[in-house]
């Protein structure tokens, strides 16, 4: 309580937190015919997706509230003013993450959805990341979006959209206000949702190009870290379209091994 934020949020830290788990009570009722939640993606597939039980018996829609609850939890602990009064939070997420993983233990919530909402509130700021502003997120960032957040890639999408609203407090809800900046934000919310990263229904590549086995014979390399860095170079070159092809994956491979073999020759130096 009475941690002030920077002019853009109407509320302090507090207000904004409960007011986020509103929203996202609110974010995921649909459309409600409303000239805000109009812009946000919504569909029966989204209705079936928050009303899943996933753990403890309860839904995935009880769990984004979860995660709302949590999302800016180190906010205190983090909190700066540098020397021209610009107020910062650096690593609140991570930090609150962590906080949320403690907390929940504590109140003996099940190990899936601490892992969950700790998960969400590590990665909330994300979608507001993925592309530079006023721009739509390219293949690739869709592609790593997706990979990185796997089975809650959906559901920080909506804490997203919930953090938004609940930054811009009540004037967004009345007539008049300017909602430009929410149908861009929505706009690439939307995209990550739907947009096309170059995967085959169900999520990855079919066949992979390359397996691990491939690289090692090919490049004499041992197992180990390495093999599994080229492996997810090859698959995200290919999902984006960048390679096509068994040839084009060998001399990608190649071609990240002769840099990488460059730059310690070069350290050497």
């Amino acid at each position: 309580k009475e941690v002030e934020q920077p002019v853009v949020h109407y509320w302090d830290v507090w207000g904004h937190t409960l007011h986020c788990v509103e929203a996202a009570e609110h974010v995921t009722q649909g459309h409600q015919n409303s000239p805000v939640f109009m812009f946000a993606p919504w569909t029966p597939q989204s209705e079936s997706h928050f009303s899943e039980i996933i753990s403890d018996g309860y839904s995935r829609r009880t769990v984004l509230k979860l995660g709302a609850l949590f999302h800016d939890i180190a906010k205190p602990q983090t909190k700066t003013v540098d020397e021209s009064g610009r107020t910062r939070f650096l690593g609140h997420s991570e930090m609150g993450a962590a906080m949320a993983e403690q907390r929940l233990k504590h109140l003996r919530v099940g190990n899936r959805a601490i892992g969950l909402v700790s998960k969400m509130v590590e990665h909330h700021l994300r979608p507001g990341q993925v592309a530079p502003p006023g721009e739509l997120p390219s293949a690739k960032a869709i592609y790593r979006y997706r990979r990185d957040l796997g089975d809650l890639a959906v559901d920080v999408l909506y804490l997203n959209m919930a953090d938004y609203i609940a930054a811009k407090g009540p004037p967004m809800l009345e007539p008049g206000f300017d909602l430009a900046d929410w149908e861009r934000h929505c706009g690439v919310v939307t995209a990550l949702l739907e947009g096309d990263d170059g995967q085959r229904p169900g999520g990855r590549p079919g066949a992979a190009l390359l397996d691990g086995n491939d690289i090692m014979a090919e490049f004499s390399l041992e197992p180990g870290p390495l093999v599994g860095e080229l492996i997810e170079m090859v698959d995200e070159a290919r999902a984006t379209g960048d390679i096509d092809g068994r040839a084009d994956a060998l001399d990608l491979v190649r071609s990240a091994l002769r840099s990488r073999r460059g730059c310690r020759n070069g350290s050497r130096r």
